[in-house]
Parts: C-alpha cells; sequence; structure tokens
C-alpha cells in the first residue's frame, strides 16, 4: 500500500485531534472530519511539499529552512502531522493559476518526488484552494500522512 497523505485546514485545536476522529469508528468524528476543509491525495511527506516551498521562494531547497513545521504528535501516533509555515502558505494562496503547470514540471523534476507534472497539477491546484481557505478564515493549512 502506498503513502496516504491528507490536507486540511483546521485551528490548531483541531489539526490535534485530526488523526484521533480520522482513526476512530463513530458518526460524529466522521462529522468532523466532513466539516473540516480537506483533500486526500498519495506519496507526499514533508520534504517533498518543502521542495515546493523552495520553488515557490525561488531559492535551493534545504532542510530546516524550508521544512514543515511537526505538529502535535504522541508515541501512538499512526501517521506524521505537519504545519504549513505562514510564508508558505501565503505564497500558495497568491500563487497566479497560470503558473500552476510550470511550477508542477518544476516540482515533477525535483529527485524524490513521485509524480509526473500532469498528475501534480491537481495537487497544486488543491493546495491553492486550501491555503486561501485557510487565510481567509484565520486557520492553517496541515497535512497528515501515513504509510
Amino acid at each position: 500500500m502506498g503513502m496516504l497523505t491528507d490536507f486540511f485546514v483546521a485551528s490548531d485545536e483541531d489539526a490535534g485531534a485530526y488523526e484521533n476522529r480520522l482513526l476512530a469508528d463513530d458518526e460524529s468524528s466522521e462529522d468532523d472530519l466532513r466539516s473540516l476543509e480537506r483533500v486526500e491525495h498519495k506519496g507526499l511527506t514533508g520534504i517533498e511539499l518543502g521542495a515546493l516551498w523552495a520553488l515557490l521562494a525561488d531559492k535551493k531547497f534545504s532542510y530546516p529552512e524550508f521544512g514543515l513545521q511537526v505538529g502535535p504528535m504522541t508515541e501512538e501516533s499512526e501517521g506524521i502531522l505537519e504545519a504549513f509555515p505562514s510564508d508558505f502558505t501565503r505564497r500558495l494562496a497568491q500563487l497566479p493559476q497560470g503558473s500552476i503547470p510550470g511550477l508542477s514540471t518544476g516540482w515533477a523534476d525535483v529527485d524524490g518526488v513521485p509524480h509526473e507534472a500532469d498528475e501534480l497539477v491537481p495537487i497544486l491546484q488543491d493546495l491553492k484552494r486550501l491555503a486561501q481557505a485557510a487565510q481567509s478564515t484565520g486557520r492553517s493549512l496541515y497535512m497528515w500522512y501515513s504509510i
């Protein structure tokens, strides 16, 4: 099975409870998840997203400069929660729609990115939409992934 990656907009409190809600088997948790603006994709981690952030900043990728912020986790966590820093969220929100195809090509050329350029276009469109939602609501953009 491949890596599952969820992107979502939430308050810090809701983000911290995301994994529990995702893995819970009850209707109220499902309702909580439906209330979040979220999308599911596969095969992306904070490293690949950090490389995207560096591309948006027109800089060479380096960690920790372009590392996402690790969110609250416990030893029992089955996945990794990371928050998009405000600069990254702002850059995604302001991304001109017409630049997405070229950006997807550049991102696909980064070593370790497990997608072709045409597969990255809808991911970038989703990230742009979620970043705009985060900015307009005062919440943050997060990703949760699990192998």
